[in-house]
This record gives structure tokens, C-alpha cells and sequence, in this order.
């Protein structure tokens, strides 16, 4: 017996397969799992020398429509009101870049034309949406955004643009970036063609001109592997894996539309074991082990870089793969460059340390790829230097040297992909001149808290290209799920834009701009205002005049608290919500259970937001009134909702449940059996009303990631299943319940509630249950005199999780067996109550005790 509640859980009985979610969400380390793919479809990425080929080169293949800003003026109908589809006049320009710049790579201008019609020209199409979304934004006053946005409050007549004088923006990097290759796990793997196509508008919008696209990664491994002579013995379906490709050829043409490089998995080495059968000559070695999970899950077999073989199943990949997208009209034989993703030892240990080993190694992948494909260039995520054990400067500059061997290392692009908090760029000598791109993380495993490093964010970019001003190409965004923290993501994006900007002098529509051989006006470095530009991004988002000083206060406070963490902590923090309760829930490596910031601040703020509402009482029952119904529309706003149900949650998950917890275990201490039950069902009360709050908004639910799971084996157009998916649609359950709790099989590895999620239901059915568990054995250890049976406890908190993950829903069109016709009723896929009532009704329950926590917090 244990007085306290860690210890080893048993062992249950082991899944056979990593499941779908699960295999995308693997961190990098996904492709010892899966063998990934190349792609051919890019746009080059632009030298130093040569300002305007950037735009030339960004006009792609035989997929463009006549007129290439025509996608553009899709875009607008898909979105914007009919009284806007003809204000816009689109105009692609590659020479608005002026030649004598040094930090201009992209540039658009918006200007008055005739007849009260919007003049937006850009070097590049990324640039045209650019200039469009200034429009929506700073003319409009409205924000897309993934949690909402506030196109209906669009003026019915396009409000007129102001400006006596063009206005121009400019980028000072290249390459404006998007995804993280677990992103396709955490947020994208249910999504269909109607959400992709959201993302790839949002994506246009926001200047994004490269972005990976692994989707459908699965059909093009098992055709290779089919070359190789292995059948097709995969336990997913193949109808699944069909749709995915289908959906994958569907985001490859509008990304090729809107001239967005696409940057494809390559062969990364893992290889099936089998296959040294197939080539007994080849000296095949073994990876290390991933985060501890036993060796069906790891311990992969991959072909050194530096053996014949590498490359030549690289040459198999990257010919099958152009033949495959050929074969349905996409081709890119015209782009100078293509890009291909491999990360050769993201978190894994190299078999060979030695510094001319590793140079060889990298040696070896650039002429297997080049010798694949002349206009190869080699993306790789430097997140594999942060093991600094093992990276040490030698070896470091060793594998770049290797690369640096093709080309001078014109051919590779380092993505530093947590730049924000592990900036790699400044121990590497800017990665020894390859070209880098700075990057924001943010969060792990979907991760929902509040959490940044605003000082950073809003600064160190600057940093990293004035040090080095040739080779710092890009920013982007590498979160590993999306739906958090929205405005760090948007500053990312409008950085490069919101911080070079200039003014030509008044012309007409149809001035010749500067030419390349002309004295062009210099676009000036301006300084970047953070104040501002919060305040603005908020207005935009609720409406100016629905933005009180008070809500501006709230956000000012928020972003120099949850957004201000400098404690040097590697990731957010996580609530002892999210894991196996015990008596010391104080989890100090990585993911910490504790929270940096002041409680007293965040929890003003989160007041001032309730106050926000203007609901002086609470309402006279808890049954659902619509929001239209109320006279004030920031009730309407989507994305106010969505903030008032993220600031809750963050104060009930960080600061009132740890409050209560701590209590509870001392009442137990002192064997209070009065005291440990009523403070452990106030806990269970809490965890209760966080699950009724996150049911307010679809984003914070999950009855529509099981839903969109299990609708992902419906036949397009259908909204039943076909006789005999059921199973296969349990299968896909399964996935997306294993990834959101367990993150593969239970004891197992390091990773059981990594990718934990705050969303309703899950609350109630998963975490409460495991809470009850607790807070039951602990009353009855009071009771009975004795400690807890920390054993016995972590049997029965193992027999609930197993069950609940092998549980099946008919949520997505379909039924199997043992399944309630009730699940939604279970999992709502709807908003089941009033957000702004039932944050009032949670304030005034819980408003004070959080309060009084945070002060003894300070304390």
C-alpha cells in the first residue's frame, strides 16, 4: 500500500496497430511509421540576387486558369457579399517589387480606381490575397478567424477606401509558411473538402505561399510499396485511403491556383523489415527507441543514406509520385525548384555520431535527391538540435557541411521550428548560411491553454534577420494543433507585412510603376507596435463599437499574463485536469502542472470580460435562449463566444480545480471525512461545469471530432453508411478517442494524455468518471481509516479508461452494434446551452473562490 497516488498501472491488453489519428500525430518521428512521399508540385525559392524572378517564378503549370488573378475573384465570391463581387479589381504585377530594395521579397499596393472599384495589385498572388484581407480588415473593420469570423456585419455597400495616396505593403521575407507535420493528425485528419477549402481561403488571406501537403500520404506509400513486391496487407480500409487521395488532388489544385508551394514528404529511409529480404546486400540498421513504446511501434528499419539504396527508392518515390499527379493534371515541370520535407533524425539517435559520419549522411541525401530530381531543394525541421547532448557544435556543423557540399547549401531550407522559445538559428551561425525560416510553435499536442511568448514573438524575428539578412527566407506558423491562442498565430502572419511598409506618390490606376532599371522608392523598416496592434486585432474581431475600454484592458492584462511566459518552460502548462488525478499531481518536466503567470490579473480579467455581457442577474432557468435574441450583438460574435468559453476554461482548469485539489488531499492528510466529501464533490462539481461551459461552442467539443471520424467512411453525397462500414466506422471511433486520451497503447511509452483536449464530453464522460474514481477511494480511505490503496485505485481508473476507449457512438451517419440511437444527447455535435449564460451562471459560483485562490496563490 501507497499513501500516495502514483504508481506503475498494469499492463492491459495491447492494440495491435497504431490507429490513423495516432500515426499522423506522431511527432516527426511519424515517419518511422509511415514511409513518406515526394511531391514535385513547388514554386522556387527566390536568391538573394534576384527580387523579381520571386514573382515570375511563383506562375505555375498547366492547372492556371487564362486569368491568373481569377482565383481571386472566387475567393470573394465564396465569401463576401454579392454587393462586393464586382468592387474589386485584381491586378498581378511582378515588378511593384522595387529592384534597389534589400527587405522587400513581396509587395502589394491598394489604390482608388474608376467607377468607386478597389484597385489591388500584388507581385504574386499570395500578395493580391494579402491586400485583400487589408481591405476586409482595416477598411472593414472585420477578422477571419478558425473560431469565427464577422463577414455578416459587412456593410452592405463596400465602405469606400479612404486613402488619398496608394497604400503599399511589403514582405522582408520570401516565405510566409504554415503547418507542422502532426498538424495533419491533431486538427486536419477528419476534415473534408468544405473545411479544407476554409483553410486554404484563411491561408490566401493571410500571405501564405508555402504550406505542407501530406494529406492522402497513405495511398501514395502503399503504391510504392506495392513496387517493392509487398501486398497491400494494411488494416485500413483502402475506400478510406482512396478518399484521402481524392482529397489530397482536390487541396493540390487550389493550392497550385493560388501559386501556394507545396512542400511534400520525401523518403525519409524507414523501410518495412521485410525488405531485407528483398535486398540481402544491403546493410539495413535499426533506429532508436521513440518516447519508450515497445518495438512493434519503434525501433524502425530504415536504409542509411549513404548505401545505393537510398537512393534509388528515392528515385522510385519521386518518379511515382510526378507520375501519380500527372496522371490527374497536376505537373510542375515548369517551377525551377522543388521542395521535398525530410527530417533525417528528428528525435531519434544517429547510429553513427562521428563527424564525418553525419556528413556523409547528409552528403548522401542531397545527391540521392538531386540524382532523384534536379530542381530538388531538401526542407528539413531543425527541431533535432534541441537535444543538445547529442547535437554538440562539431557534429552539428558537420551535418550542415554534408549539405553544404551540393551547391554551396543553396539547395536546403532549415525550418527552426520553435523559434520562439528554442531559437536554434543563433547557437548555429544562422544555420552555417542555409537558408532558415523563423518559426512560432506555440503548443504540443493540440494543446488547448493559454499560453505564449508575446515579448519573443513580437521581437526576436527582427532579431534573426538583422543578423543575418541573406539567409533568414521565411515565418511561419508550426503549432501541432490549431484552434488556441488565434492571435499569436495572426501576428505571426502579420509581421513581414505590418512592419515594411511605403507610399508611392498619387497616380492613376494606370501608371507604369518603377521598372526594375528605375530609381525606386526605398520601403523603410518601420517599428513594430504590438499596443496597437492588439487593440486593432481585438475591435476587428468583436466590432469596434462592440469593444468596450474595458475589453481592451482585459486583453492588455491577458497578453502581459498568459501571453508573457518567460520562465524559459519548453511548452505550455497543462492542467491536472488532463491526467490520472493522485494525491501529488505536481508535474515538473515538460508539459508542467503549474501556471507562470499572476492568477490574481487573469482572473480580473476574466471578469471584466463576464462584465462585458452586461447580465446583471443570471438567467431564470438554464434552458437554451438563442443569442439573436438579445439587443446587444456582441452576444452574436462567434469568436467573443469563443474567447469567454477559453478564458473560463482557463481559469477553472488552472486555478480553481488545482485550488480545490490541494484542499481536498488536505483533508485526507488530516483524515477529515466531512471535510475530503464536501471538497470532493465541489471538485466533481467544477469538472462538471467546465464540461457545461466548453458545450457552448462547437470548437470546444467532442461530439464533432467523433462525428467527423466516423462520417469520413461515408460515400460522398451519402448520409448513412454503406452495409458493411459500421465496423470500419467504430475503427475510425477508436482513432479518434485514442489520440484525445490515451495516445496509443495504454501503459505503454511516455505520451497517455499528450494530446488531451478540454472539450465537452470528453470532460464529462472521460476525465469526470476518472476524477470520481479518485475522489471515491479517497473518501473511503478517510472513511475506513487506512491510506489509499493506490494499487487497487489505479486497477479500477484502468478498467474505465479501457472500456471507454473501446465504446462506439452513431454519431456520423451510423450505427454499430451496442451503439444508442441517444450519443448526441451523450456527445452534442450543437451548442447545447448559451454561452454568455452560462459564463455568467459559472462567475457567480465560482467567481470568488477563483479569486480567493489566486491571491493565495501570490502568496
Amino acid at each position: 500500500m501507497d499513501s500516495n497516488a502514483h504508481g506503475t498501472r498494469p499492463r492491459p491488453l495491447r492494440i495491435k496497430t497504431l490507429t490513423i489519428a495516432l500515426i499522423s500525430a506522431l511527432c516527426s518521428t511519424l515517419f518511422l511509421l509511415i514511409a513518406s512521399s515526394a511531391s514535385t508540385h513547388a514554386s522556387p525559392l527566390p536568391n538573394q540576387q534576384s527580387r523579381t524572378s520571386f514573382a515570375a517564378t511563383h506562375t505555375l503549370t498547366k492547372r492556371a486558369p487564362v486569368q491568373p488573378e481569377e482565383p481571386l475573384y472566387a475567393l470573394v465570391r465564396r465569401l463576401l457579399p454579392a454587393t462586393y463581387h464586382s468592387h474589386f479589381e485584381f491586378a498581378l504585377k511582378p515588378d511593384l517589387i522595387p529592384a534597389s530594395s534589400t527587405n522587400v521579397h513581396d509587395t502589394f499596393r491598394i489604390l482608388n480606381g474608376e467607377d468607386d472599384v478597389l484597385v489591388i495589385e500584388g507581385a504574386t498572388l499570395s500578395a493580391l490575397g494579402a491586400g485583400l484581407n487589408y481591405y476586409l480588415r482595416d477598411v472593414c473593420q472585420v477578422e477571419l478567424a478558425w473560431s469565427g469570423d464577422r463577414l455578416d456585419a459587412l456593410p452592405t455597400v463596400p465602405p469606400p477606401f479612404k486613402n488619398t495616396k496608394e497604400v503599399i505593403r511589403a514582405s522582408f521575407v520570401p516565405w510566409r509558411y504554415y503547418m507542422n507535420v502532426v498538424t495533419f493528425g491533431y486538427s486536419f485528419v477528419f476534415w473534408d473538402w468544405k473545411r479544407w477549402e476554409q483553410e486554404l481561403d484563411w491561408m490566401v488571406l493571410n500571405g501564405v505561399n508555402m504550406a505542407l501537403a501530406m494529406t492522402g500520404q497513405e495511398y501514395r506509400m502503399g503504391n510504392t510499396q506495392g513496387s517493392w513486391g509487398f501486398e497491400n496487407d494494411t488494416l485500413l480500409k483502402n475506400d478510406w485511403i482512396d478518399r484521402q487521395w481524392e482529397l489530397q488532388i482536390q487541396i493540390m489544385t487550389r493550392m497550385q491556383e493560388f501559386n501556394i508551394t507545396a512542400l511534400m514528404p520525401s523518403f525519409q529511409g524507414f523501410v518495412p523489415r521485410e525488405l531485407a529480404e528483398k535486398y540481402p546486400d544491403t546493410k539495413f540498421e535499426t533506429a532508436s527507441r521513440w518516447v519508450g513504446f515497445p518495438d512493434p511501434y519503434t525501433t524502425s528499419t530504415f536504409v542509411p543514406s549513404t548505401d545505393p539504396l537510398f537512393a534509388t527508392l528515392s528515385q522510385q518515390y519521386i518518379q511515382l509520385q510526378r507520375s501519380m499527379y500527372e496522371a490527374r493534371g497536376i505537373s510542375d515541370t515548369q517551377a525551377p525548384k522543388h521542395y521535398y520535407l525530410l527530417d533525417l533524425y528528428n528525435e531519434l539517435q544517429p547510429t553513427c555520431m562521428e563527424p564525418d559520419c553525419l556528413q556523409k549522411a547528409t552528403s548522401g541525401v542531397m545527391k540521392a535527391l538531386r540524382a532523384a530530381d534536379p530542381k530538388a531543394v531538401w526542407v528539413m525541421q531543425g527541431w533535432f538540435l534541441v537535444s543538445a547532448d547529442i547535437w554538440k557544435p562539431a557534429e552539428t556543423k558537420a551535418f550542415f557541411d554534408g549539405i553544404r557540399e551540393t551547391n554551396d547549401g543553396r539547395d536546403a531550407f532549415v525550418i527552426d521550428l520553435y523559434s520562439e522559445v528554442i531559437p536554434l538559428w543563433n547557437s548555429t551561425e544562422g544555420y552555417f548560411g542555409i537558408d532558415w525560416g523563423w518559426s512560432m510553435l506555440n503548443n504540443f499536442g493540440g494543446g488547448q491553454g493559454l499560453y505564449g511568448t508575446l515579448p519573443a514573438i513580437s521581437t526576436e524575428p527582427f532579431a534573426g534577420y538583422n543578423q543575418y539578412p541573406k539567409t533568414m527566407r521565411g515565418m511561419g506558423i508550426t503549432m501541432e494543433g490549431i484552434n488556441n491562442n488565434e492571435y499569436l498565430y495572426q501576428l505571426v502572419f502579420d509581421i513581414p507585412w505590418e512592419s515594411v511598409e511605403s507610399t508611392y506618390p498619387p497616380s492613376s490606376i494606370h501608371a507604369t510603376l518603377p521598372s526594375t532599371n528605375s530609381t525606386a522608392p526605398q520601403l523603410n523598416q518601420t517599428a513594430f507596435d504590438g499596443a496597437n496592434h492588439l487593440k486593432s486585432y481585438i475591435k476587428r474581431r468583436y466590432g469596434p463599437e462592440q469593444t468596450t475600454d474595458a475589453i481592451l484592458e482585459a486583453w492588455t492584462t491577458l497578453s502581459q499574463t498568459v501571453w508573457d511566459c518567460g520562465t524559459g518552460q519548453v511548452a505550455q502548462s497543462k492542467s491536472i485536469l488532463d491526467f490520472a488525478p493522485a494525491i501529488d499531481m505536481n508535474r515538473t518536466v515538460f508539459m508542467v502542472s503549474t501556471f507562470w503567470y499572476d492568477h490574481e490579473k487573469v482572473v480580473r480579467a476574466w471578469t471584466q470580460l463576464v462584465q462585458a455581457t452586461n447580465l446583471s442577474t443570471k438567467p431564470p432557468s438554464r434552458s437554451l435562449k438563442t443569442s439573436a435574441s438579445r439587443p446587444n450583438i456582441l452576444f452574436n460574435v462567434s469568436s467573443f463566444k469563443y474567447d469567454l468559453v477559453d478564458v473560463t476554461r482557463e481559469v477553472m482548469a488552472a486555478i480553481v480545480l488545482p485550488g480545490l485539489h490541494l484542499e481536498f488531499v488536505e483533508a485526507y492528510n488530516d483524515k477529515d471525512l466531512k471535510r475530503t466529501r464536501s471538497i470532493g464533490n465541489l471538485v466533481l462539481e467544477v469538472i462538471s461545469d467546465m464540461d457545461r461551459v466548453l458545450n457552448t461552442h462547437t470548437h470546444f467539443m467532442l461530439g464533432p471530432w467523433i462525428r467527423d471520424a466516423r462520417a469520413a467512411t461515408l460515400a460522398k453525397g451519402n448520409a448513412t453508411l454503406a452495409p458493411g462500414m459500421e465496423r470500419y466506422a467504430d475503427y475510425l471511433e477508436s482513432n479518434a478517442r485514442n489520440q484525445v486520451t490515451w495516445w496509443g497503447p495504454a501503459g505503454e511509452g511516455s505520451l497517455e494524455d499528450y494530446g488531451s483536449k478540454h472539450w465537452g464530453g470528453l470532460v464529462k464522460d472521460y476525465y469526470y468518471h476518472r476524477w470520481q474514481i479518485f475522489v471515491d477511494r479517497m473518501v473511503s480511505a478517510v472513511k475506513q481509516g487506512h491510506p489509499l490503496d493506490t494499487e487497487t485505485y489505479l486497477q479500477d481508473l484502468m478498467l474505465f479508461e479501457s472500456a471507454w476507449q473501446k465504446e462506439t457512438t452513431c454519431l456520423g451517419g451510423g450505427c454499430s452494434l451496442g451503439a444508442q440511437e441517444t450519443d448526441e444527447e451523450k456527445f452534442a455535435v450543437d451548442p447545447v446551452e448559451d454561452t454568455v449564460e452560462v459564463v455568467q451562471d459559472l462567475w457567480d459560483r465560482w467567481g470568488q473562490m477563483a479569486l480567493r485562490f489566486a491571491k493565495e496563490n501570490r502568496k
